[in-house]
């Protein structure tokens, strides 16, 4: 009768250890280290502006064996260099602090059905504002989507997020 009781208590212990373990295990993933960037889309049509904020807002930008590669923070689980969090300017105006970068991308022109021009520049906060530290000009997105006359949100948003991704680590 003793016998079973220890067994059972040896279990309960061993089980008890696994839940801590596996709890200290997952708390070790908040410790990855991201340098945000926060992102703003100015003069984006309603389906380009919708695209561009749902597909970088919460993501994480790094490169992986030389390749950059954009993932959601919920699938970050370790370290990979030095890792970029995209972030809305709008809605974390309050957690804001100095040194923190913005990336502006703005729409220049009209809407074209092979191209669209953009702008992005970068900014540091300092003493209560913004500052602009680098300026890569007018940018060009292309598409080569076949068919005439219909415009290609997700291959254009594709290359815009990419460019702001790979601007954050210039």
């Amino acid at each position: 009768m003793d016998y079973k009781r220890i067994i059972k208590t040896v279990i309960r212990l061993l089980v008890i250890i696994v839940i801590i373990f596996s709890v200290s295990r997952c708390s070790d993933n908040n410790k990855i280290k991201f340098n945000i960037f926060y992102i703003e889309f100015i003069n984006f049509n309603d389906s380009l502006g919708n695209y561009l904020s749902s597909n970088s807002f919460g993501k994480v930008a790094f490169y992986k064996n030389g390749q950059l590669k954009i993932l959601s923070q919920n699938f970050i689980t370790e370290q990979n260099g030095e890792m970029h969090s995209l972030m809305n300017v709008t809605e974390s105006n309050k957690n804001i602090k100095p040194g923190d970068k913005k990336i502006r991308v703005e729409f220049i022109g009209n809407y074209s059905v092979d191209s669209i021009q953009y702008s992005l520049q970068k900014y540091s906060y300092r003493n209560g504002q913004w500052n602009k530290i680098s300026d890569l000009g007018v940018l060009k997105a292309v598409t080569t989507y076949k068919r005439a006359k219909e415009f290609s949100v997700r291959e254009f948003g594709k290359q815009i997020i990419n460019t702001v991704a790979a601007y954050t680590f210039q």
